[in-house]
């Protein structure tokens, strides 16, 4: 996949929609506006006491402000290194008692063994992942998870399942761009 250059992220997004049913892409590196994530993060409806997983973590700021806006740990797993290390550096700047309710895994979520992550103990897993990443992973985590388990996504729904809620939220980014925004619950 390649993308254009474009003058606007909402442009990048539709792009990526309508591209996202190949396997090129599985999830878009792309850095989310921080009233996006917080967003997100109250959408989710998180209590300090959640068991929370990120699938696709990349610069690891939705896990950031899910441990500091709902003091939850989360557990999260990437498989890009360059991601990787900017979530690393992501972590290293946070305050001392929030950096340790964050685990970084360099590797495929569905490939953790229970010390890294105990499905059955999970409440709520999220991911920022194309149409193609989704139907990736979530057949394997309606496996893995129990019932009841809250599972978000951020810009792209899950073919084949009803999402029990859909918000969408209109942003100005750091460039003073307008974006657009649409976060989806299921339950498993």
């Amino acid at each position: 996949l390649t993308l254009a250059l474009t003058p606007t992220m909402n442009a990048v997004f539709q792009q990526l929609k309508e591209e996202a049913g190949t396997a090129h892409l599985l999830a878009p590196y792309v850095h989310c506006p921080e009233p996006a994530i917080d967003a997100f993060v109250e959408f989710m409806g998180l209590s300090a006491n959640a068991a929370v997983v990120e699938i696709g973590f990349g610069d690891a700021r939705i896990m950031r402000r899910v441990v500091e806006l709902a003091g939850c740990p989360c557990t999260g797993f990437e498989v890009d290194p360059e991601a990787l290390a900017d979530a690393e550096t992501t972590r290293a700047g946070m305050a001392d008692g929030l950096r340790d309710h964050i685990r970084l895994f360099g590797k495929d979520a569905m490939a953790a063994d229970a010390s890294e992550c105990d499905w059955a103990q999970v409440d709520i897993v999220y991911a920022y992942l194309t149409k193609a990443g989704l139907r990736q992973v979530y057949p394997q985590l309606r496996e893995k998870l129990r019932p009841g388990t809250r599972f978000y996504c951020i810009q792209f729904s899950v073919d084949g399942a009803e999402p029990v809620d859909v918000v969408t939220h209109d942003f100005i980014d750091a460039k003073g761009e307008p974006q657009t925004f649409t976060f989806y619950r299921y339950e498993i």
